[in-house]
């Protein structure tokens, strides 16, 4: 018997995987993974190479959890370090021609991850983590002195006493969603963004913040609203504020200085 043949595709051209490897000389935080296709006759499965095994084991056992939703690629195969998980063909998400249907369906997509397994936590620590890092961004010289005294004011002024926390898709930019060919669901392809006991709105914090037009996250939250879950949109302004200051430390981190300088107004703006 002859076996299907196998063929192996980086996801990443050599020229980008070059650049990145030598940029990650520069940047505090690296990638901690390889991506790759594999196609096996005629199945083509996505390869996941991490640099340890735990993790792994941790994103297996959430797709587990997540797999009745249907939003997201089911697991192949886990191997020590490695996971395995399907390809799903589709178009990737086009945020300049969202209509309402796709808005609520993006809603409902959100609405879905939010309801499984939240919890309701005290919103002391990630306040006092919002301060240090607005701290941080006025040290790097990111925000001014007085910019930092009115965000601080902010703080104080939004922070509930208790927030939500879960499982949130948190990456999300259009690259990361596709338009399923086979039942035109929703799905979120980038596995690594899928992060539990996380605050709950982070995700789409970033999609306002990153592409998606202020009328279209209102409908998205009309949506979502309308839903039986948790009610982490009462607490919206805390979490933008805690989304924007996470990210731009991260970019910092990261040294991506020309992504940095173009965003540093999304925490001017909240003042």
């Amino acid at each position: 018997m002859k076996f299907p043949k196998r063929k192996e595709v980086a996801a990443y051209s050599l020229l980008r995987r070059l650049h990145n490897k030598l940029f990650q000389q520069k940047s505090t935080l690296r990638k901690r993974m390889d991506l790759s296709f594999v196609t096996l006759g005629e199945q083509t499965y996505k390869r996941i190479k991490f640099t340890d095994n735990q993790t792994p084991k941790h994103f297996n056992e959430i797709l587990q959890n997540l797999q009745s939703s249907g939003n997201f690629p089911e697991v192949f195969h886990l191997h020590e370090n490695e996971l395995w998980v399907e390809y799903i063909k589709g178009t990737l998400l086009d945020g300049s021609t969202m209509n309402k249907h796709m808005c609520f369906q993006f809603g409902q997509f959100y609405s879905n991850l939010y309801k499984i397994d939240c919890k309701l936590v005290n919103a002391e620590p990630y306040a006092y983590k919002l301060k240090k890092t607005l701290q941080f961004h006025q040290q790097m010289k990111i925000i001014s002195s007085d910019e930092l005294n009115k965000l601080l004011e902010l703080l104080e002024k939004v922070t509930p006493e208790n927030i939500w926390q879960g499982i949130d898709y948190t990456d999300a930019i259009t690259k990361n969603f596709l338009i399923s060919t086979t039942n035109k669901n929703l799905i979120g392809i980038d596995i690594e963004s899928i992060q539990s006991n996380s605050l709950l709105g982070c995700g789409l914090a970033k999609a306002l913040a990153r592409w998606m037009p202020s009328s279209n996250f209102d409908l998205v939250m009309q949506y979502i609203k309308a839903q039986e879950g948790p009610a982490f949109h009462e607490h919206m302004d805390f979490i933008h504020l805690y989304f924007r200051a996470q990210w731009l430390k991260s970019l910092f981190l990261r040294y991506k200085i020309k992504r940095l300088k173009q965003n540093q107004h999304l925490l001017q703006e909240l003042i």
